[in-house]
């Protein structure tokens, strides 16, 4: 199954506190996000097996960049903050429930992060066979 969700790819914000209460600064994000998955799952239902999700992040090109280092840099590696680990949690946390049962269920990851002139996070999900291995 294969997911886009376009825009510039989000990275995940701490939870915060005030006082005793705590929160999730990015719920609005989280339910947009999920908002833009819905329609491309055609009545597909969470996966409740074991998973590989592979996270493709195209990043935007900054606009103060000159139009050769554009060019040049365009599909090439993203070396800048965001990091890629925070990336991943935002996708794996809000997509819970949607694309999969609990992130827990995602048993290997793949990721790349790169410059392209379109935003956006492509998302690859594909079940695992269930392996059985005795230990003696």
């Amino acid at each position: 199954m294969r997911i886009i969700i376009f825009g510039a790819p989000i990275p995940l914000k701490r939870h915060r506190t005030s006082g005793k209460t705590h929160y999730d600064p990015q719920v609005k994000v989280k339910k947009a996000v999920v908002f833009e998955v819905l329609p491309q799952l055609q009545g597909l239902f969470a996966f409740d097996v074991p998973i590989k999700v592979s996270f493709d992040f195209h990043m935007p090109i900054p606009k103060s960049w000159s139009k050769k280092k554009k060019k040049e840099m365009l599909h090439k590696p993203h070396t800048f903050k965001p990091d890629i680990s925070n990336l991943i949690k935002f996708y794996e946390d809000a997509l819970n429930g949607v694309l999969w049962r609990d992130d827990s269920l995602i048993s290997e990851t793949e990721a790349t992060k790169f410059y392209d002139e379109n935003p956006r996070t492509g998302i690859t999900i594909k079940t695992l066979k269930k392996q059985v291995s005795l230990i003696r």
